[in-house]
């Protein structure tokens, strides 16, 4: 979705859902993910908290187009909802490109028969 506003403002919104057939303590933890894709993401570390509090503050390595890149971001977490916020922080590679930069993700689990709900038409 994009909206603007005589030139002077842009909103770009992007979405999409993945399913991931996993129960969630299947899923890489992000101190992980370097090992399992070491090839671009050569570390993450915990700048401030821990891996798995709201506020805690991340910074990643990795690769892209040839560089070397860092981002910071920082998580809030929705334990009610089953949702974890990213907030990027510092990072030219992804601030260089958009203004602001949020990824979310949300743990939906099956119901009793297998089928996910719909979330889209509440």
């Amino acid at each position: 979705m994009a909206v603007s506003g005589a030139g002077t403002c842009k909103l770009e919104t992007m979405e999409a859902e993945v399913e991931i057939k996993a129960n969630a303590d299947q899923l890489p933890a992000p101190h992980d993910v370097p090992k399992a894709a070491s090839d671009k993401i050569h570390d993450v570390t915990v700048h401030e908290g821990d891996w798995i509090t709201s506020g805690s503050v991340k910074l990643w390595k990795y690769t892209i187009d040839g560089n070397v890149e860092t981002y910071k971001e920082k998580a809030e977490i929705d334990e009610a909802n089953k949702r974890v916020s990213l907030i990027a922080l510092e990072g030219s590679h992804v601030l260089d490109n958009y203004k602001s930069f949020k990824v979310t993700y949300q743990i939906i689990t099956p119901n009793s028969e297998g089928h996910l709900p719909d979330h889209h038409s509440k």
